[in-house]
């Protein structure tokens, strides 16, 4: 996967989030972007879903342009699966129904095959019997991993994750990022915003951080994590260290 971003900029009001940001990636498989909370991640990672309009610059995925207009954004939604932090889980359908209902209602797909194909899913991430239950009847890591199948049950070009693990307990956690890490064994293509140190440094070849609105380093997860060159990325990561 290729990622090229040419001065971005996102502000809200007088506040400015992604601060003329500039980025150059060429083939990763999965990218992880970390940073102190409210450095802008979560805003990179929804324009980055065509959920969120940039004041100005561009980006290119894979060396295609991203169109900040509605006839283009409502198509390229349908070709990337996002998940966040929050679910997003339809609150009154099942599990079986929340992955059904996209695949049929926004890409056409006749309902018995849309089934099936969400039933291989939940099968896939061991939810089989849970199927018939709805969200609050799951435990956080089975929603989470519901949302996941979703996502995949589209045959995305891409993934975005956007903390995935915020506010899951520690066993629920592993569980959720065993299950992002399956992906990527299956050479999906990953965006992952996270607090997760471990996963971003083992799991993810590339690393992004991301700072007060400004992108401060970027390269291989092993350089990264083992040579910081600013003294914010060095803070950073000595703090995490400190907390675990």
């Amino acid at each position: 996967m290729k990622i090229k971003i040419r001065n971005l900029t996102k502000s809200y009001g007088k506040k400015i989030v992604l601060n003329n940001i500039n980025l150059d990636i060429d083939n990763f498989n999965s990218l992880a972007v970390i940073g102190p909370s409210g450095g802008g991640k979560s805003t990179l990672l929804r324009i980055l879903a065509g959920l969120i309009i940039p004041d100005s610059g561009e980006i290119y995925i894979n060396d295609k342009k991203i169109e900040f207009d509605e006839d283009f954004l409502v198509e390229y939604r349908k070709r990337i699966g996002v998940v966040f932090q929050a679910y997003n889980l339809f609150p009154h359908l099942n599990a079986l129904d929340n992955i059904t209902l996209p695949l049929v209602k926004v890409h056409s797909l006749h309902k018995q095959q849309a089934e099936h194909n969400a039933s291989e899913l939940l099968k896939k991430f061991q939810l089989s019997e849970h199927k018939f239950k709805k969200p609050h009847e799951l435990s956080g890591g089975q929603q989470q991993r519901v949302a996941i199948a979703r996502a995949l049950a589209l045959n995305a070009e891409f993934f975005l994750f956007d903390e995935p693990t915020s506010a899951l307990d520690p066993e629920i956690t592993s569980e959720v990022l065993n299950s992002i890490q399956d992906l990527e064994k299956q050479k999906k293509d990953i965006i992952i915003v996270t607090h997760e140190m471990g996963f971003a440094r083992q799991a993810c070849d590339s690393v992004v951080f991301l700072s007060e609105g400004r992108i401060l380093e970027f390269g291989e997860s092993s350089q990264i994590f083992k040579n910081p060159k600013t003294n914010e990325l060095k803070g950073f990561l000595e703090k995490i260290l400190e907390w675990n």
